[in-house]
This record gives structure tokens, C-alpha cells and sequence, in this order.
């Protein structure tokens, strides 16, 4: 045999159900890391299309959070405006 000349020999057998078992338990590891590839395109793709190309977050999510951090920072946490009533 020389170097780089194809090979005609089979792994046969116990190798080959190795092989089959090992890929198996590598396909929850496969679709996790494939899923997040997806995920993480699904989310840049609606970034972009959603704020005209510029990266943002909701707004209205936004102003509820810095309302409430807002209140809490002045010392009424769990007001929204103030002057209300702690909302529950």
C-alpha cells in the first residue's frame, strides 16, 4: 500500500455499533446547539427589522422598568406614579 492510495478495509461489526451509539448520544448535544444557532439568528434578524436597522429595546417595557427604579431609588417602591397607592 502506498501513501494516499484509498483503502479497502471495513471496520465491520462492533465498530461499526460503536460508531452508530456514539452519534446518538451526541444528537441531544447536536439539535441543543443547532436550536440556539437558530434562536440567536431568529433574535439578530428581528432586532434589525424591528427598529429600522438599530438595535433597541421595547420601549414600553423600558418605561415600566425605570418608572418602578425610579419610585424605589426615591424611596416609594412599588409606585408607579407618585403619589398612588403601591400597586400589588
Amino acid at each position: 500500500m502506498f501513501v494516499g492510495e484509498p483503502c479497502d478495509v471495513e471496520l465491520g461489526g462492533k465498530a461499526d455499533v460503536l460508531a452508530g451509539a456514539l452519534w446518538i448520544r451526541r444528537m441531544p448535544l447536536i439539535l441543543l446547539v443547532g436550536g440556539l444557532i437558530v434562536a440567536a439568528c431568529y433574535y439578530v434578524v428581528a432586532v434589525q427589522c424591528g427598529a429600522n436597522g438599530h438595535p433597541a429595546p421595547p420601549q414600553s417595557d423600558t418605561l415600566i422598568y425605570l418608572q418602578y427604579a425610579r419610585a424605589m431609588a426615591e424611596g416609594h417602591p412599588y409606585v408607579f406614579n407618585p403619589g398612588d397607592a403601591p400597586s400589588t
